[in-house]
């Protein structure tokens, strides 16, 4: 019958650290990719807010260069945004347009409206929105491109110009853009035909949000209660397999133990085993994920036609890994600390009682 007990409590054992696997994968999931103060580190870690502008940049311009162009035009005078977008980059260059939108997007500024936002996103997941408020506050980007900021990058745009021929007219009543560089005495003045068109767009910079409430169909509402649910799930998944660990441990014990030497030395190598694979796990993921990640990205030409794009990519990918590694190697970490203070104190009980 003892040893019966024993196979048995062999075989809860293995159920047990294999558990233990898996809930150090949810826990280390729930402690990084859900939570917003590890993602939030990761943009400062690698950088995105100092290379938002050309990562803006490139963006917007690869989604333009996918539409028609004149699609969503305005009456005369007023062309459409996809056909200035073709325009800036034909006229003034890429790093023309870089250094254009640095002069309006400050990093603090970038970081204030990310951080806002993944908050925001979480806030919802926990069920304290109805909905995911996203939203961008424009009102210091367009301060800048109508104050002195903006004034003196658009100065800088037109130098780029050819110059004008004389007696050509460098703006017309039918353009938005300068198609040539007036003499420098008329900067000012073709800056002061430019500038109110642009003013006018953006009189009040509202809050431009991609996703409103009452703009939200019955397909997006599924689709955001599925993911919101997951999330949920996810969370009580990761409590009953830690639940479960601790109820196994305990029957290791009913099933194995017969002293305090036997209860520290079984659950201690119980969890020593768990973590130690959990070590494994996640120092393998450390080292090769982002080789991975580099390998993937490479047979996905798709993802974006732009340099910049797919490097920054490469980087938050690969810095997401180590920051999950990292943190699953902290958690297996604990166990491994946890089983050794059980087997080790197990040895000493054993040992001062006079037994061996």
């Amino acid at each position: 019958m003892r040893l019966f007990l024993r196979v048995l409590a062999v075989l809860v054992a293995v159920i047990t650290v294999l558990l233990l696997l898996v809930g150090q994968l949810l826990l280390t999931a729930r402690v990084t990719l859900l939570s917003p103060s590890f993602l939030e580190q990761v943009l400062v870690r690698q950088g995105v807010y100092d290379q938002l502008p050309e990562l803006l940049v490139d963006v917007v311009l690869e989604q333009m260069a996918q539409l028609p162009v004149g699609e969503e035009g305005g009456g005369p005078g007023e062309p459409a945004g996809v056909a200035v977008a073709v325009e800036l980059k034909a006229k003034f260059g890429h790093q023309a347009l870089v250094e254009f939108f640095t002069t309006l997007t400050s990093p603090a500024w970038a970081q204030r409206q990310v951080e806002r936002n993944v908050e925001a996103v979480f806030a919802w997941l926990r069920g304290e929105e109805e909905y995911p408020n996203v939203w961008l506050d424009l009102g210091e980007v367009s301060e800048r491109l109508v104050g002195e900021e903006g004034r003196e990058a658009v100065h800088q745009l037109l130098a780029r110009l050819p110059p004008c021929e004389q007696g050509e007219e460098a703006l017309s009543g039918e353009e938005f853009l300068p198609h040539c560089r007036p003499p420098d005495q008329e900067l000012d003045e073709v800056m002061g035909q430019v500038l109110p068109l642009v003013e006018q767009r953006l009189p009040d910079a509202p809050p431009f949000r991609p996703l409103r409430a009452e703009d939200i169909g019955a397909d997006t509402r599924a689709e955001l209660d599925e993911v919101a649910q997951a999330y949920h799930t996810l969370v009580l998944v990761t409590l009953g397999v830690w639940g479960a660990c601790v109820v196994l441990l305990g029957l290791i014990i009913l099933l194995a133990a017969r002293s305090l030497d036997q209860v520290l030395r079984w659950d201690g190598w119980t969890v020593l085993v768990g973590g130690g694979l959990g070590l494994l796990v996640m120092g393998n993921l450390f080292v090769v994920g982002p080789a991975l990640i580099g390998y993937w990205l490479l047979q996905q030409p798709g993802i974006s036609a732009s340099p910049a794009v797919t490097n920054f990519l490469r980087s938050f990918l690969q810095g997401m890994v180590r920051g999950v590694a990292g943190g699953g190697l902290a958690i297996a970490a604990g166990l491994v600390f946890v089983g050794l203070v059980g087997v080790i104190g197990g040895a000493l009980v054993r040992r001062s009682s006079g037994k061996r």
